[in-house]
This record gives structure tokens, C-alpha cells and sequence, in this order.
């Protein structure tokens, strides 16, 4: 193998080696938008079991007013209901930002996989070139040597002839 082919066989280790490493990083950004994802559904599934609560709270036929048979609801739970709806919109609020964040990283990051993956590739297509270069060469010059090889024998047929004419 030629030595430039070897060289740029070390370049594609390194450019494989970068383009790997880029997967991973891409990877490992995908588990962490899918966590927030899951925490942002969890945090969604308590707001409407929260809302639901407050509202059976308010209306005179919920379990608030039902089950104590007064309309009047406890002014202190319909509170913390209320602290709580607020405390978790807030909490789905940072975590919007957060998945923000990571939508971010993540699109940064599978830029720059796209740009190892390119120049794994461009390194690849030189050494294919090189090795298809080199491959014509020898080609080029067995084809020289079976024809010097032919004219040769040639030549001998015709001086054996030639001989034995005499």
C-alpha cells in the first residue's frame, strides 16, 4: 500500500474515532431531552389532577361540599390547592426552558456529527481514490509488461522463422 494511503488511513481513525465520540455526545443529549420530556409530562399530569381537586373544591356539588353537606368550601385547602397549581405551572415553566435548552444543545450537536461525519467520509473518498489511482498504475504497467512480453516472443517467432527458412 502506498504511503500516502497509509497516512490518510491514520487520518480516518482519528476522523472515525471524532465521529463516534460526536454520536455518543448526540446520544447522551437525546436521553436528557427525553427525561425532561418525562418530567414535564409527570408535572402536567399533577397540574390537571390539582385543577381537577380545585375545582371539586369551588363547585357546591364536589367532594368538598358534598361530603361535609355545606356549599361553603375550606377557604385554607382551596389555598394551598392554589399554591400548589402555582408552584407546579412555575415548575412546568423550567422545565420548558430546560427542554428549550436541550432542543439547543442537541441540534448543535448533531450539527457537528453531521460535520465529523463529513469529513470521515471526504477521507474515505481520498483513500478510495488513491487506492483506484494505484490500482490504473499497475494496471498500466502489467499491461506494459505483457506487451513487451508478446512483442518479444513475437520478435523470437519471426527470427526462428526466419531461420529456418534458410
Amino acid at each position: 500500500m502506498a504511503r500516502s494511503v497509509k497516512q490518510l488511513n491514520v487520518v480516518l481513525e482519528q476522523r472515525t474515532s471524532v465521529e463516534q465520540k460526536m454520536q455518543r455526545a448526540v446520544a447522551a443529549l437525546e436521553s436528557q431531552r427525553l427525561e425532561i420530556e418525562r418530567r414535564m409530562s409527570g408535572v402536567g399530569d399533577s397540574l390537571r389532577a390539582i385543577r381537577l381537586e380545585l375545582r371539586d373544591a369551588l363547585t357546591p356539588t364536589g367532594d368538598a361540599g358534598g361530603a361535609t353537606g355545606s356549599t361553603v368550601a375550606e377557604f385554607g385547602d382551596i389555598r394551598l390547592q392554589a399554591g400548589a397549581t402555582l408552584h407546579a405551572q412555575i415548575h412546568l415553566q423550567t422545565l420548558a426552558i430546560e427542554l428549550a435548552g436541550a432542543h439547543q444543545r442537541l441540534n448543535r450537536a448533531r450539527e457537528e456529527l453531521r460535520a465529523a461525519s463529513a469529513a470521515r467520509k471526504a477521507v474515505k473518498l481520498l483513500i478510495d481514490r488513491r487506492k483506484a489511482e494505484a490500482q490504473r498504475v499497475a494496471d498500466r504497467r502489467e499491461t506494459v509488461d505483457l506487451d513487451e512480453m508478446s512483442i518479444s516472443r513475437h520478435g523470437r517467432a519471426d527470427e526462428d522463422a526466419v531461420e529456418a527458412s534458410q
